[in-house]
């Protein structure tokens, strides 16, 4: 059936000849260039109105067989939709490649990206990291890198930009209106958020309205808090994942974007005080420091100012001494602010004889299920091979390329995670020159090893 109409602002229905024409100005609007008119009905129209508006007219279009003359009626989610459309058009692009819909999948990256939505962008984001589809993964990946080109920036710096505040406040939280009452949202130990009334007193969910409350306030605040609720749920797990690569990589962050996304950040400060940062100055490893409220502090508690021209990176366990580990550890503990990874008693393997330890580490068979397993650390599988076998793993680190081959492969288009695979060898590539193992650094080389450890 028809589309129920967007309602105005002032609670009537957007009339039927307006409908007409906003109908006809998104037919001709496209990708980039949206008709203006479209902007001043959105903006004269409830927002949850037009989006409800928006995913029916995408549902028409599904349902009428998707005519490619009408993409428009795909492309227009983005200039009407919000986050929850986004989520539900995530869930859809993730089945859509099982389908034989992967051209389909893609397009939806460019409709997300038009959204120019923070939650649309993370979720783009995600879709690099974590897609099942080998496609949709390497599609967006492509659409962060395009992003990242047009803005003129590193692809990290995108998604230091990209983190959702969710309208917090400077103190990591928010405050709920229901009239004459008021709860504050604040975040538990693992970021769950938790409710607070106006006494301090912690509440297990947020009330439903009283009586004396003002019941279009008291509904406003509850659909704010389910929102952020689901939201801030799937942004930390993504920050948590990507703070962690950070420190794998060594990641350099400046200090003015240090201060500036991480640091003042309202949500990304949860997770940033919970962390051991260092002072980066050129090859030189400067201090170590932990964030308190949004002072920098040494060990011992006292505040401390970097140096003007240091960078800062995320400390790891194999740059760490036996000494500086514990003290740190029972610093963060006493603080009661328990790293969202391990950092600080992370598994780690340090050794005089790196090719001695990696020939070690390489056991005679190991589940096939645990080497695709290996995408979700960084790795990737190789081009098929003779006899249309995939039979190496290959992640790039510290600027080379590293090659797990193993026997006697996997079968493209026919890959289960059942069976065995013997592990063959492991080898470092500079270009297309294999170099040592030895030209690791230390955090990379622990990682790797740390990865093989975790196949068997």
């Amino acid at each position: 059936g028809a589309a129920e109409a967007p309602r105005l602002k002032s609670g009537e229905a957007l009339p039927a000849s307006a409908l007409d024409d906003f109908v006809t100005m998104l037919a001709f609007s496209k990708a980039g260039d949206v008709y203006a008119g479209v902007r001043e009905v959105q903006a004269a129209c409830e927002p949850s109105s037009i989006a409800r508006f928006s995913w029916s007219l995408f549902e028409a279009w599904l349902a009428g067989g998707y005519p490619p003359k009408h993409k428009w009626a795909f492309y227009q989610l983005g200039w009407l939709g919000d986050d929850d459309i986004a989520y539900r058009l995530v869930k859809l692009m993730e089945e859509w490649p099982r389908q034989g819909k992967a051209k389909r999948a893609e397009l939806g990256l460019d409709v997300l990206a038009e959204m120019e939505r923070d939650v649309a962008l993370v979720l783009v984001s995600r879709l690099a990291q974590k897609s099942r589809s080998r496609s949709l993964k390497k599609n967006a990946k492509k659409k962060i890198a395009e992003i990242a080109e047009r803005l003129d920036i590193s692809e990290g710096e995108l998604a230091d930009r990209l983190v959702p505040t969710f309208e917090l406040d400077e103190a990591g939280g928010m405050d709920l209106d229901f009239g004459p009452r008021r709860f504050r949202v604040g975040f538990d130990a693992e970021l769950n958020p938790l409710i607070e009334d106006e006494a301090g007193k912690r509440r297990k969910s947020l009330p439903k309205a009283a009586k004396n409350d003002d019941p279009e306030l008291a509904a406003a605040a509850a659909t704010k808090f389910k929102l952020l609720k689901k939201n801030v749920r799937l942004v930390v797990r993504s920050e948590i994942a990507r703070l962690e690569r950070a420190m794998c990589t060594g990641r350099r962050w400046s200090l003015e974007a240090f201060q500036r996304y991480l640091v003042a950040h309202p949500l990304m400060i949860h997770l940033v005080r919970r962390l051991v940062w260092a002072e980066q100055l050129g090859a030189v490893r400067g201090r170590l420091f932990r964030v308190g409220d949004r002072e920098l502090r040494a060990l011992d508690g006292s505040e401390l100012a970097l140096e003007e021209d240091a960078e800062v990176t995320l400390v790891h366990r194999a740059e760490l001494s036996e000494d500086e580990a514990y003290d740190w550890l029972e610093v963060m503990r006493g603080e009661k602010r328990l790293p969202p990874f391990d950092q600080l008693d992370r598994t780690f393997f340090v050794s005089e004889d790196r090719a001695a330890l990696t020939a070690e580490m390489i056991d005679d068979e190991v589940p096939a299920g645990a080497l695709l397993g290996l995408t979700s650390k960084g790795w990737e599988r190789s081009e098929v091979g003779d006899g249309g076998m995939i039979d190496r793993m290959v992640r790039r680190v510290d600027g080379y390329r590293v090659v797990l081959t193993f026997e006697p492969g996997l079968a493209a288009g026919m890959i289960a995670e059942e069976g065995s695979q013997a592990l063959d060898e492991l080898f470092v590539l500079d270009g297309n020159i294999e170099a040592s193992v030895d030209a690791l650094s230390a955090v990379a080389f622990s990682e790797l090893m740390l990865d093989l450890s975790r196949l068997s």
